[in-house]
C-alpha cells in the first residue's frame, strides 16, 4: 500500500478505533452504574448521642449517610417499593415521609398517633368498614415540613405504595391497647383495619396486598404471630407456643415469613411458611438476634444482633448461611429496612 493511501486510511482507522473504545467505555460505565443501583440500600436508626436519627448505607455497610438531624427521636424507617421514599415516625407519634436522600421531609396529617409504619398496597374497594376522614395533626414535635403535600404526592395514584399501614397505641401506657390502621400517603382515607382486644403491633402487608401478618399479645400466652386475610376477614394464628414470637416479615413473594422468637431459650431469627408450618431457627446462637428484614429480591436477610460491639446490623442467606457483620462501631442500631431490586 502506498504512503498516499495510508495517509487517507489512517484517519478513518483512528476515528473508528476511538469510536469503538468510546462505545465500550460507555457500555461498561452504564453496566457499572446499573450494578451499583441494583445493590440496594439499608435504612436504619442510630443514636447520635442525643437522639435516634435515620441513616442509609449500601448493603455491605459502605457509603453511610445521615439523613435526619432534628432534636427528636426517629423510629421505624421503611423504604417504598421503588426505594425512592422513606416513611418514619417520631417519638411523639407523628408520621413523616421523605425522599431517600433525606430531602422533601413531609408531615402526614393524622388525628391518631402512629408507630411502626410500612409502605403497602391494599385494595379496599370491597371493604365494608367506614373510613375516618382526617384533617387535623398533632401540635407537638420538632420536625418541620419543608414541602407541600400536592408537590410530593400529585402522582401517588400511579404508585403501588399508595398506602401506609401502621400501629396506633391508645391509653397512657404501651400495654393499654392498640389497633392497626391504614392511610393514604397524603393523609387521606384513614381507616382502622385490625381491631382486636389487647395489643396488635408490627404489621406488614404481603406484596399481593391480600394478607397482613402482625404480632398479637395474648394475655394467657404471650406474643404470637397472626395473619389476617383481607378478602375473607379471617384471622389465622401462625405460632402457638409458650415463647415470644414477634416482628413477622413476608419474604419470597409472601410464601415465607421471617420472625423473631425465643422458643429455643434465646431470641433468634426464625422462618416458617405462610401457613405457620415448617418453622426453622436460622441463627440459633447465644446472641440476641431480632428484627429481621429482607429486600424485594429475597436473596439475603438483614437483622439486628448484640453478638459483637452492641446492637449491630448483620446479614445472612435466606437459609441461614453466610453470616456476616455489616456494621461494627460504638453506636447501637435499631429499626432496619432494606431495599433491593427484584
Amino acid at each position: 500500500m502506498h504512503k498516499a493511501q495510508m495517509k487517507k486510511i489512517y484517519p478513518i482507522l483512528l476515528a473508528s478505533l476511538v469510536l469503538t473504545l468510546s462505545m465500550a467505555f460507555s457500555s461498561f460505565s452504564a453496566e457499572k452504574a446499573d450494578q451499583q443501583e441494583n445493590t440496594g440500600k439499608i435504612a436504619f436508626c442510630q443514636h447520635d448521642g442525643r437522639y435516634w436519627q435515620i441513616w442509609v448505607m449500601d448493603l455491605d455497610g459502605a457509603n453511610r449517610k445521615q439523613l435526619t438531624d432534628s432534636p427528636v427521636d426517629k423510629r421505624s424507617p421503611d423504604f417504598s417499593g421503588d426505594g425512592k421514599r422513606i416513611v418514619y415516625v417520631t417519638n411523639e407519634g407523628r408520621l413523616w415521609v421523605m425522599d431517600s436522600d433525606g430531602s422533601k421531609n413531609t408531615l402526614i396529617p393524622l388525628k391518631v398517633s402512629a408507630a411502626e409504619p410500612r409502605w403497602c398496597f391494599i385494595d379496599l374497594s370491597t371493604s365494608k368498614n367506614k373510613s375516618v376522614e382526617v384533617n387535623t395533626a398533632f401540635s407537638r414535635g420538632e420536625e418541620r415540613s419543608n414541602t407541600s403535600l400536592p408537590s410530593v404526592f400529585g402522582k401517588e395514584k400511579a404508585s403501588k405504595d399508595k398506602k401506609i399501614i401502621f400501629t396506633s397505641y391508645r391509653g397512657i401506657s404501651f400495654l393499654d391497647d392498640s389497633d392497626v390502621w391504614l392511610v393514604d400517603a397524603d393523609g387521606s382515607h384513614l381507616e382502622k383495619i385490625i381491631r382486636r382486644p389487647s395489643i396488635q403491633f408490627l404489621p406488614q402487608v404481603s406484596d399481593s396486598g391480600e394478607e397482613i401478618v402482625f404480632t398479637d399479645v395474648l394475655e394467657s400466652v404471650g406474643h404470637e404471630i397472626f395473619k389476617y386475610d383481607l378478602k375473607t376477614k379471617d384471622y389465622t394464628q401462625l405460632t402457638q407456643n409458650s415463647s415470644h414470637d414477634t416482628a413477622p416479615v413476608f419474604v419470597l413473594d409472601g410464601e415465607k415469613v421471617l420472625y423473631t422468637s425465643d422458643e429455643d431459650g434465646n431470641y433468634d431469627i426464625w422462618i416458617m411458611d405462610k401457613f405457620g408450618q415448617h418453622q426453622k431457627n436460622l441463627t440459633h446462637r447465644p446472641a440476641f438476634d431480632s428484627s429481621p428484614a429482607a429486600g424485594q429480591d429475597g436473596k439475603a436477610i438483614f437483622f439486628l444482633s448484640d453478638a459483637k460491639n452492641g446492637m449491630q446490623i448483620w446479614s445472612m442467606d435466606i437459609d441461614g448461611k453466610d453470616l456476616r457483620l455489616i456494621t461494627d462501631d460504638a453506636s447501637d442500631k435499631q429499626d432496619i429496612s432494606v431495599y433491593t431490586k427484584r
